[in-house]
């Protein structure tokens, strides 16, 4: 049982590396055109679980801060004002400038 918590443990660690702090998302790179950018996806909500999980087990408020900022950047960006959701947004890495929404 110990040895499934730390690997989880460190995959929740390992997601709190994909955060971009312009953004508030969680994120991987993509290829825009010649660039480099950022793509965050709706389905990305569904491993935030592990990082409340990790919260719970460690007390440590980074997973949980690093999940409320995805989860607030999700609301603002991906939720359509029907309730229908976007599927991709991407964006600038380094500025956070939104590029698309898909």
């Amino acid at each position: 049982m110990r040895e499934r918590k730390k690997i989880a443990l460190e995959a929740a660690n390992t997601l709190t590396k994909c955060l971009n702090t312009g953004t508030g998302f969680l994120y991987n790179e993509i290829e825009v055109g010649r660039k480099r950018a950022g793509r965050a996806i709706i389905d990305f909500m569904t491993i935030l679980p592990l990082l409340w999980w990790a919260h719970g087990e460690t007390g440590d408020e980074n997973y949980r801060d690093v999940a409320c900022r995805h989860s607030i950047s999700t609301i603002e960006n991906l939720l359509r004002n029907d309730g229908s959701t976007i599927h991709a947004v991407d964006f600038e890495i380094k500025t956070g400038r939104i590029i698309r929404k898909t």
